[in-house]
């Protein structure tokens, strides 16, 4: 017997909420994609699975700075992963205790996204008013704060800057450029700099 891929773990769930599985079993599928998203062996693919499955849920938007907010919302719900996988169980035991059958997945996922995106956005738009009303902003900075951040920036660039393009990413985004901005720049796609960006904050969040 071939070994289960694992984005056959997250459409197995998908498939029995389209056929209106037995709730049992589908509340046991989807505990059963809670722990492989923590394996290390699954979760980077089931991860990446994630993102590619919601990326598509949303309409696309010609607001940039919105865009980047879900984006950026997306990421940050599936690298937080013992976070994400404490929700899916969460999901899975709601949807047991309610016994109306499977519930669905993507859609609530979605709707955690761009709670969050909104939030990100306002996030947003206040550090800009904040940045426009100021030229201060770096000058009124800790210097033992700059002297941290310094030494993380460092560890990023030797961790993950091995490559002269991935480094061209990290200063074009340190330059305050959009992912959009970034990706038509560097030729890169904004779904593989969010991969990219979601393992560095994972690494980070360690």
């Amino acid at each position: 017997m071939q070994p289960e891929r694992e984005n056959d773990l997250l459409e197995r769930v998908l498939e029995m909420e389209r056929q209106g599985a037995d709730l049992t079993a589908y509340c046991a599928a989807l505990r059963r994609l809670a722990d492989a998203l923590e394996t290390p062996e699954h979760g980077p693919a089931l991860r990446d699975a994630f993102i590619v499955y919601l990326s598509g849920v949303a309409p696309t938007s010609p607001n940039d700075l919105w865009a980047e907010a879900r984006w950026d919302a997306l990421v940050d719900l599936i690298s937080e992963v013992p976070r994400f996988a404490a929700l899916l169980r969460a999901i899975a035991d709601r949807a047991a205790a309610r016994g109306q059958g499977a519930v669905n997945l993507l859609s609530m996922l979605n709707a955690r996204v761009l709670w969050r995106a909104r939030d990100n956005l306002r996030q947003r738009r206040a550090l800009r008013r904040r940045s426009l009303s100021s030229n201060e902003t770096h000058g009124a900075c800790h210097p033992q704060s700059r002297f941290i951040a310094q030494l993380i920036l460092e560890r990023v660039e030797a961790r993950f800057c091995q490559d002269p393009e991935q480094a061209r990413v990290l200063s074009l985004l340190l330059e305050g450029r959009t992912v959009s901005e970034v990706s038509r720049m560097t030729g890169q796609s904004r779904q593989a700099i969010y991969r990219w960006f979601g393992r560095i904050r994972e690494w980070l969040s360690r």
